[in-house]
């Protein structure tokens, strides 16, 4: 009889704790998602002046944003470092003639952030003008308490979008 309250007890808590950290998980990842977005935002917005200033302004914001060894593969399936991005982005070779993403989401996996979408930025690369859709994909981990941009791919969507 004893046995049987305890089972009946614990049938009766388990759930609810569960449901208490899952809650907290959720409250948890939302924040981190706010945390992301709010760092990818800056990022393009590094970027737009580091370009426009050739150099001269964004290096900071994108040398933290950036991990050292981010890997970028871009619509052309060039595989850039970080150097080479920021060489990319001051040098002129990428211009932005407007910036835009929707239809993203991201998905927390502790301290690694993966996040999707669709690019629907119009940029020149290397005199040729892109206003071609992309659907791209983000990695951010957590490193020493800060959120850094480690892996980054796009391509190129042909068809219209739903």
């Amino acid at each position: 009889m004893r046995f049987a309250l305890v089972l009946s007890l614990a049938m009766l808590t388990i759930p609810a704790v569960l449901s208490g950290q899952k809650a907290d998980s959720t409250n948890a990842n939302a924040e981190i998602e706010k945390e992301i977005l709010k760092i990818d935002d800056e990022k393009d917005h590094a970027m737009q002046r580091y370009v426009a200033s050739h150099g001269a302004e964004g290096g900071p914001e994108l040398e933290q944003i950036y991990g050292d060894d981010l890997v970028f593969v871009n619509t052309h399936g060039g595989l850039l470092t970080k150097a080479q991005r920021l060489e990319d982005l001051r040098s002129g070779s990428l211009k932005f003639i407007s910036f835009g993403r929707d239809s993203y989401s991201l998905h927390v996996y502790g301290d690694t952030v993966v996040m999707t979408g669709r690019a629907t930025s119009e940029v020149v690369y290397k005199g040729k003008v892109n206003r071609v859709p992309r659907r791209f994909t983000n990695v951010y981990i957590k490193l020493a308490g800060h959120w850094r941009l480690v892996a980054h791919q796009a391509t190129t969507i042909t068809e219209p979008a739903p």
